[in-house]
């Protein structure tokens, strides 16, 4: 296939497991479960994956966010409970979701093809991608998709993070380049900014790096299997 195909795949499903950070179900489902803070139900159920992580840990995996603001939220999400804990309700969150955004049938392969990818993966200093990867997928075909999708999202994420420390750069100046100003404030990153055209380049080669890595990662799959996996991820949001 054609690595621009494959890079295609790659940011619709990188996409379509950011959609369901957040989706009102998902957010239902974690409120009546404990947990009706969005965003402990995103930041400790994502993190949890790795275990009872400490805010150090979580700021080291989440990278884009200030370390600061990880610090200082941190005692409040684990007031919660457990990160572990909180990962488990948010991934049946995600694929309670996923069960009525998804196309079954297309779920189905989603699952079945892009969990050869997950499970044949080898985690090297990937601790979030490693901690999805181990996260028990449902029976059904849409319930594991989520999960697959979103242990995808974290290789992917993991993997662009280590090429972006391989080109030298720091995380700020990575997110100054990819999601300027509004990104850098959206992450708690303080004011002043560095001027994004210093640092575009470098950037752009971990970009090309981070699509050549997944590439070999989809590239596990035979030209059959990655043209429907493919076409499933093309057909899987149904609403």
């Amino acid at each position: 296939m054609d690595p621009d195909q494959i890079d295609h795949m790659d940011a619709r499903i990188n996409a379509f497991g950011s959609a369901l950070f957040f989706d009102d179900l998902t957010l239902r489902h974690g409120a009546d479960h404990g947990v009706p803070d969005a965003i402990v139900l995103y930041a400790a159920g994502r993190a949890g994956a790795m275990g009872d992580v400490n805010a150090a840990q979580v700021a080291s995996a989440f990278t884009f966010f200030a370390p600061n603001v990880v610090a200082e939220v941190w005692p409040s999400v684990r007031a919660f409970g457990s990160p572990t804990k909180i990962a488990k309700v948010f991934s049946e969150a995600m694929s309670t979701a996923a069960r009525v955004r998804w196309d079954p049938d297309a779920a189905a392969v989603v699952a079945r093809l892009g969990g050869v990818v997950v499970d044949e993966t080898v985690a090297m200093g990937q601790a979030l991608f490693a901690g999805w990867q181990a996260m028990p997928r449902p029976d059904d075909p849409q319930g594991a998709a989520a999960v697959v999708v979103m242990a995808l999202r974290e290789l992917r994420g993991d993997s662009h993070i280590q090429c972006l420390a391989a080109e030298g750069l720091l995380p700020l100046e990575a997110e100054i380049v990819t999601r300027g100003v509004a990104g850098a404030e959206l992450h708690g990153w303080p004011t002043p900014f560095p001027d994004p055209d210093v640092y575009r380049e470098r950037v752009a080669v971990a970009e090309r790096a981070t699509s050549v890595r997944m590439q070999r990662a989809y590239g596990i799959l035979g030209e059959q299997d990655l043209a429907a996996l493919r076409d499933a991820v093309r057909a899987l949001v149904i609403r």
